[in-house]
């Protein structure tokens, strides 16, 4: 059963563990079981495990080494070691301590059952785990709730079905058998909401000492019932063979999320990439200080970091409502294996991993956009992960012939109340103009993250724009570009921007040199900026999204992208 929490309350299990001390004893644990005909909750946890026993003892010999995992395997345990196997019995926070004592990576273990529902995000560990310790041939049981692929946002911990199944397969696991117990789910819930009624008044006070009220654990427990009943959430047995992989110099490739390594340890993998100087401080503005996520491979556990893909998180505006994309940034696999692109190369298996983790309906980032280059597109196109929806082209405005002197540019350094009072005003009449677009927030606390947080600030001008009689219109911010200015980031109402761009001409022109303006945008949104004279140029920059995981469709996002230059995380 899952320990998802509601409104950040203690864990439903809390909950469902207080009315089962009430009906049973202390060893009936939280948790589903089989639809038995007039079985309580105890009878069909107890014909569960013994469903998990028989499908352990058709695949693995007595007097194996097994190891159980799980609030509920520790009956089951004594009944295994009565018929002779081997039992290790073990809290799921403890398994990678059993990893650690296998000697040189040898698989010591036939077998393992993990009972209780695996969080999302600790999937990837508790299967490579698994991996670590089944020897080839052995068997991995998982026993616990998925979700069924969704058709619209709903932010879960419970991992996606398809995305275990396919994580598996890419760690050397192939599916044997597949029960769907979703039905017995729906009768312990159903059951669970009768024990609570029924013991409401003993429940109450220990309620209270956990953070949950009888009504509140009721509610919850009728969302859970209904996600059941829908089909949407749904509780499955999965028995897997473990049969290793089939290109074996990457048989023992470890994989890790943004937790699993030093900053240190990304800095040769990050020069062989992309040919220039690791900047630590520039990376750990980006994944510590911006929250970003990643997944990297190892050669081998605790080896060199050979592969990552990494994204950095930003909260946007999805068609009017608030939500949250990542934009996929420092895509590295050794340069040694860059030819290596099929499905079972490093370039997949941490792309679609990734995918799984971060990008969907049912996860923390609803869309996945970035910037690669051509060649990287049309590889990612090929393998089924991206789809492209939209161009980025760069607009460059020649020197003005007149100026007209209509806008001023004053610097900013947004740390007086002043100038944060003004550009969030100016951004919260910018977004209405995107409800039917996608646009990332650009608020006081983004702007001062993105620019003036960041490791080569000084490389920014931040500038509030007022025209003749003083009024504040816009928020711009520049960067020198081979001697002319890029636009990084233009914040004003859309109706004001070709006033704005061309105030910013005038202004570029009469400077010494006179230096031209730029700027980078998605084609979507090329007749928004464009002025008379504007010369258009392609980037060779497509802009995709994630066509991997569940998630909004190409076709809704064609177009729909405003971003410019100060969106992409490298500039």
């Amino acid at each position: 059963m899952t320990s998802d929490n509601p409104n950040d309350k203690p864990s439903f299990i809390e909950f469902v563990a207080q009315i089962l001390r009430c009906e049973f004893d202390a060893t009936v644990v939280p948790g589903f079981g089989l639809d038995l005909p007039a079985a309580d909750i105890a009878q069909r946890q107890q014909a569960l495990q013994v469903e998990l026993m028989r499908l352990l003892s058709d695949r693995v010999p007595e007097g194996e080494k097994i190891v159980l995992c799980g609030p509920g395997m520790g009956q089951l345990a004594l009944r295994l070691n009565a018929q002779g196997f081997e039992c290790a019995h073990v809290a799921i926070d403890k398994l990678d301590v059993l990893r650690s004592q296998q000697l040189d990576g040898q698989q010591a273990y036939a077998g393992l059952i993990i009972e209780g529902t695996v969080r999302r995000q600790d999937q990837l560990s508790a299967l490579q785990i698994g991996r670590s310790l089944v020897r080839e041939g052995g068997c991995l049981i998982l026993a616990g709730e998925y979700l069924a692929p969704l058709q619209e946002r709903g932010i879960d911990d419970v991992p996606n079905l398809s995305s275990c199944l396919q994580l598996a397969e890419r760690l050397g696991f192939k599916l044997n058998k597949q029960d769907d117990y979703s039905a017995a789910a729906i009768v312990s819930l159903q059951e669970l909401q009768q024990l609570a009624d029924k013991h409401r008044k003993q429940l109450e006070p220990e309620l209270e000492k956990i953070g949950w009220t009888h009504e509140a654990g009721k509610e919850y427990s009728r969302t859970l019932l209904q996600a059941f009943e829908s089909g949407q959430r749904t509780f499955q047995v999965l028995a897997f063979e473990h049969c290793g992989l089939p290109d074996k110099e990457f048989s023992r490739a470890e994989f890790g999320g943004i937790d699993s390594y030093g900053v240190e340890e990304i800095a040769e993998l990050f020069s062989a990439s992309f040919g220039v100087e690791f900047n630590a401080a520039l990376w750990r503005w980006k994944y510590l200080t911006g929250k970003g996520r990643c997944v990297l491979a190892r050669q081998y556990p605790q080896g060199p970091i050979i592969a990552h893909y990494g994204g950095a998180p930003r909260t946007i505006h999805y068609f009017g409502a608030m939500d949250i994309a990542i934009q996929v940034c420092d895509v590295m696999v050794m340069p040694g294996e860059r030819r290596r692109y099929g499905q079972q190369s490093l370039f997949f298996k941490t792309a679609t991993t990734f995918l799984e983790r971060e990008i969907g309906y049912n996860v923390d980032h609803l869309l996945g956009f970035g910037f690669p280059n051509q060649k990287a597109m049309n590889i990612a196109k090929r393998l089924g992960l991206y789809q492209k929806t939209d161009d980025f082209v760069e607009v460059i405005y020649p020197v003005a012939e007149e100026e007209t002197a209509s806008l001023a540019l004053e610097a900013v350094e947004l740390e007086d109340s002043q100038s944060q009072s003004d550009l969030q005003s100016v951004w919260e009449t910018m977004h209405p103009d995107f409800t039917a677009a996608i646009v990332g927030v650009r608020d006081v606390a983004y702007i001062w993250y993105r620019y003036f947080q960041h490791p080569h600030a000084e490389k920014y001008q931040c500038y509030r724009v007022t025209n003749i009689t003083g009024d504040f219109v816009a928020f711009v911010v520049l960067k020198k570009h081979n001697d002319n200015w890029l636009i990084m980031d233009l914040i004003c109402p859309v109706k004001a921007m070709p006033t704005v761009l061309q105030g910013l001409r005038e202004w570029a022109s009469a400077q010494q040199g006179k230096p031209v303006m730029m700027l980078w945008i998605t084609r979507g949104w090329l007749d928004t900026v464009l002025l008379d004279g504007a010369i258009v140029n392609e980037l060779n920059i497509e802009i995709p999204c994630n066509d991997w995981n569940p998630g909004p469709d190409a076709d809704i996002l064609q177009g729909a992208w405003w971003l410019t230059a100060g969106d992409m995380d490298f500039m």
